[in-house]
């Protein structure tokens, strides 16, 4: 009888970290999108209007939350580009990967492309604004925590 006991105690013990483990993942899903909330609220996408880049032209009026998107994952990032480094800060939303700029004095992100010269000299225009499908991401092996996201 007693161990008749234990096992309905076992199962119950179970089930119990089952539906505690699906109201931790609901409240990460919910936390997420408060966060993805705020951040546009915060967004300023102005400097995309004079973008000639066409992801980051149609980008600049899409609601973060638009198109079932989730925050995956967020932090801050060095972004490497041939002569600077720009300490930014990285979203990473289902379907893209924005670069934001922090203004903390005003509380805002900032989406802003930037320039880099290509080997034959011409500039090309960089987007804050990258479509997760058409990159291809490898490991660094000469440092450690270091990403090459190729476009």
């Amino acid at each position: 009888e007693d161990e008749d006991e234990r096992r309905r105690l076992e199962v119950v013990l179970e089930r119990v970290k089952n539906i505690l483990a699906d109201v931790n993942k609901e409240v990460n899903k919910a936390v997420a999108h408060l966060n993805l909330l705020d951040y546009q609220l915060k967004l300023d996408t102005s400097a995309l209007e004079r973008s000639s880049n066409k992801l980051a032209q149609n980008f600049k009026t899409t609601d973060l939350t638009s198109n079932g998107r989730v925050l995956l994952h967020e932090g801050s990032l060095t972004w490497k580009l041939q002569n600077k480094k720009l300490e930014i800060h990285a979203l990473m939303l289902t379907d893209i990967l924005l670069l934001l700029e922090r203004d903390e004095s005003r509380d805002k992100y900032y989406l802003r492309t930037h320039s880099q010269t290509d080997v034959k000299g011409d500039k090309k225009e960089l987007s804050p604004v990258i479509q997760i499908a058409d990159t291809i991401c490898r490991d660094a092996a000469a440092d450690r925590g270091l990403v090459t996201i190729l476009l």
